[in-house]
């Protein structure tokens, strides 16, 4: 793989990564969020197995419109400020509801590419089946 500026690379827990290479000017701005942490705020089921089986084949987007560019850091300093205010009275339910937030931010920036490369039917089934199973 190879990304590029403006680019958002979904990365998944587990993934191996070997031989990574750098431009020089290379500047990033990376979310690690702990599998099962996600797993557990995810909103809908429905869009998860969607966006998913989307991300795993087709890993890396492109953020063409400035505003998606914009929603896509501001939901990462959102998230990563929610985490650092472990004074606040409410922490950990706070932080869940940051997590759905993200999320939901998340497929709206790529809603229309998710849909236009929907999932077969039968390998939509399959994962809701293994994630029942798996449940």
């Amino acid at each position: 793989m190879q990304c590029k500026g403006n680019e958002f690379l979904f990365w998944f827990a587990e993934s191996q990564l070997e031989s990574l290479v750098f431009s020089q000017e290379f500047k990033a701005t990376a979310l690690l969020v702990e599998k099962h942490f996600l797993y557990d705020n995810v909103p809908d089921q429905s869009w998860s197995i969607d966006s998913i089986l989307h991300s795993r084949q087709y890993p890396i987007k492109k953020l063409n419109d400035k505003q998606d560019r914009k929603r896509v850091l501001s939901n990462f300093k959102w998230l990563y400020n929610r985490f650092q205010y472990k004074e606040h009275r409410f922490y950990e339910e706070v932080l869940k509801m940051q997590m759905r937030l993200f999320i939901l931010e998340m497929w709206h920036t790529f809603a229309n590419e998710y849909e236009r490369r929907k999932r077969t039917v039968q390998s939509g089934s399959l994962y809701e089946r293994f994630v029942h199973l798996v449940q």
